[in-house]
């Protein structure tokens, strides 16, 4: 799905009211972090924090994203639209070899670093500070993931999860909430 056009413009006009300096540092730091690490793809006011770690996996971000400082990834990772992921933030998980005999765990490598599983966060998320999620899983649409939680199996769109294991908490709307909120932000057809 596809931003309105009215959600596009308030977006565009909320991230363009920066200081041109603010601005133009924001701009060298992604294009930095970009020349560093070759596989991380970002949409338009993408804003990150200092202290990026990325293995040599695929990372892409959307359009209006935030990724906070201190961020460790080493799984590939596809993020929607306008997220928020606080500072500390990790994906983890699938990334060591261990099933190679005489080849130590603490050396190993995965066998297929190209087929590790994905991690999925969808549109409009906002995830919490010291946030882990584990290789693989889905946050869907919408949903909210509270502080320090450590995120295992997929969150279900619209819902709030928190806790060691994450698990969901409270929905954010309920369905006719979802349809209207969905409504005025996304293009439909």
């Amino acid at each position: 799905m596809l931003l309105n056009k009215d959600v596009t413009e308030k977006l565009d006009t909320t991230f363009e009211r920066s200081s041109l300096i603010k601005s133009m540092a924001r701009q060298l730091l992604v294009i930095l972090y970009k020349l560093r690490f070759p596989n991380l793809k970002v949409g338009v006011h993408f804003r990150l924090g200092l202290k990026l770690n990325i293995t040599k996996v695929n990372v892409s971000f959307g359009d209006y994203c935030y990724l906070g400082p201190r961020a460790n990834i080493s799984n590939p990772l596809s993020v929607a639209n306008m997220v928020l992921i606080s500072s500390d933030f990790s994906v983890i998980g699938n990334d060591h070899g261990m099933y190679e005999v005489g080849v130590p765990m603490r050396i190993a490598l995965p066998s297929n670093v190209e087929s590790l599983a994905i991690t999925t966060i969808e549109d409009e998320v906002w995830i919490g500070q010291g946030v882990t999620i584990l290789a693989g899983v889905t946050i869907g649409k919408g949903s909210i993931i509270g502080a320090s939680s450590f995120v295992n199996k997929d969150i279900p769109p619209y819902s709030i999860g928190a806790g060691i294991p994450a698990k969901v908490i409270k929905q954010r709307f309920n369905q006719s909430d979802i349809v209207t909120h969905e409504a005025s932000l996304y293009e439909h057809g």
